[in-house]
């Protein structure tokens, strides 16, 4: 099963009564139950792309994602941060199996064809 996620979903009836924390709440924990779901039946690959453009609850989200759904392969896609990283990535880059890949710019003649 593949699904990409992109933009923003209208409101319906039962939606549109929520706001602020209820609502985070509710779309994390939709979201845990869809992907622990989707790993019970097989392991799971979550692709998080241009990560430097996440806000806090979706780093947040990566972070339960890592901790209770199992199995799942988190990759993860980023321009450099920096010096100061986002504090989840962090914590996600010093979890016990993580390996990160950290490419080079490539040379502009290897990039024309």
């Amino acid at each position: 099963m593949t699904v990409a996620v992109k933009g923003d979903w209208p409101d319906n009836e039962f939606t549109a009564q929520m706001t602020g924390e209820t609502r985070a709440d509710n779309t994390t924990a939709c979201w845990r139950g869809l992907l622990s779901e989707a790993s019970a039946t097989a392991p799971l690959l979550l692709i998080l792309e241009d990560g430097q453009w996440l806000d806090s609850a979706s780093w947040a989200l990566a972070r339960l994602v890592v901790r209770e759904v199992d199995p799942v392969l988190l990759v993860l896609t980023a321009r450099p941060f920096g010096e100061s990283p986002p504090p989840d990535f962090a914590h996600l880059r010093e979890k016990t199996g993580t390996l990160c890949l950290w490419l080079e710019m490539l040379p502009p003649d290897e990039t024309q064809s």
